[in-house]
């Protein structure tokens, strides 16, 4: 074998090995904020869950979620926080990669709000039913950066 191919044949073997590292890393989430900021107490609290596709590209990177300017949760790839909130007007939003983004949105009494946060969201957020986020948390396997289990 020449010396060339000798090389290329490293090269490749190294440019495989490391990005199936790249690939496999996987970024975990976690919550920042005091559960008590999150838990809005009271018979009027709306549930507002926002959570991240499970998928291999991008997992490496963390989305920083914000509820009204504040940073409340690291997502990974599959993760999601649940939260409660007083009624009223609010935002939710994300900043990963450089790429941010905002809902609004006017939690009402007792009402659930999902929030999903995708690749075929093209960079945005993308209200969910409950039946299909409740679905997707547990068909995906979901990780709940906000629980205590």
């Amino acid at each position: 074998m020449t010396a060339n191919k000798r090389l290329i044949r490293i090269s490749l073997i190294s440019f495989f090995i490391f990005n199936s590292m790249l690939l496999l890393s996987c970024a975990s989430g976690g919550l920042v904020a005091e559960k008590s900021k999150l838990n809005a107490t009271g018979p009027d609290a709306a549930t507002v869950t926002v959570m991240r596709q499970k998928t291999i590209v991008g997992a490496g990177v963390k989305t920083q979620i914000f509820l009204d300017n504040e940073l409340i949760a690291y997502l990974g790839s599959g993760d999601y926080v649940r939260f409660n909130s007083k009624p009223g007007a609010h935002f939710v939003s994300f900043l990963s990669g450089g790429i941010e983004n905002v809902v609004r949105f006017y939690a009402e009494p007792d009402e659930k709000y999902y929030f999903y946060l995708g690749l075929e969201t093209m960079g945005g957020f993308e209200r969910r039913t409950e039946k299909e986020a409740e679905d997707l948390i547990a068909e995906d396997d979901y990780t709940n950066v906000g629980s205590d289990d």
